[in-house]
């Protein structure tokens, strides 16, 4: 298992995605589930068969909320956070560990949209002033310095905040190019079910 770096999944409603994650990811990363419907039974599912995730049932305190709270847990110097409906592409994680490890000082870093996979990209990091909220990479002392996500914003937006309060902070925040994500949106979800 990999001790850098921990999985947060914040969810709401979302099993059948969170459970095909965790055939993934499972036993290469610690995983930290929130799940905001309070899912009992995808609880029951999970403890009985991975042992290298926790669980956490709320009754839905916001996407934002749901990541600060598992930034508690985190015991691995980096974390990424992924939505349950985004897909992670062959190599992404091991790419952002590696420019993790490049970069001195980072807000935020993050995949690319796999729609842009072959435009040529010359930089491997391209620094951004914002950056998707689906798929993100954390430094775990770094995102609780600066206190992670507005606890106020409940859903929407909270990573434009967090965006806002990096660049005033002089923590940049990076598009890294060789590492890459799909976001799935509603129309197609049905597919991936």
């Amino acid at each position: 298992m990999n001790k850098d770096l921990t999985i947060v999944i914040p969810s709401y409603k979302s099993k059948k995605l969170v459970l095909s994650h965790l055939e993934i990811f499972n036993n290469k990363y610690k995983i930290i589930i929130i799940e905001n419907s309070y899912d009992k039974s995808l609880k029951k599912i999970i403890n009985d068969n991975y042992n290298n995730v926790d669980v956490y049932l709320k009754k839905n305190i916001g996407y934002g909320r749901a990541i600060n709270f598992a930034s508690k847990f985190v015991k691995t110097k980096f974390f990424l956070v992924i939505c349950p409906d985004t897909k992670i592409y062959k190599n992404t994680i091991l790419n952002l560990l590696k420019a993790s490890k490049k970069i001195d000082k980072f807000g935020m870093i993050s995949p690319a949209h796999i729609k842009d996979k072959n435009k040529k990209n010359y930089d491997l990091f391209i620094e951004k002033k914002q950056l998707n909220g689906t798929c993100m990479f954390f430094n775990t002392n770094t995102f609780k310095k600066i206190d992670g996500f507005d606890k106020n914003i409940f859903l929407y937006y909270e990573e434009n905040d967090f965006f806002t309060k990096c660049n005033d902070l002089n923590l940049k925040l990076y598009l890294i190019t060789n590492s890459f994500y799909c976001h799935i949106n509603s129309n197609n979800k049905k597919k991936i079910l």
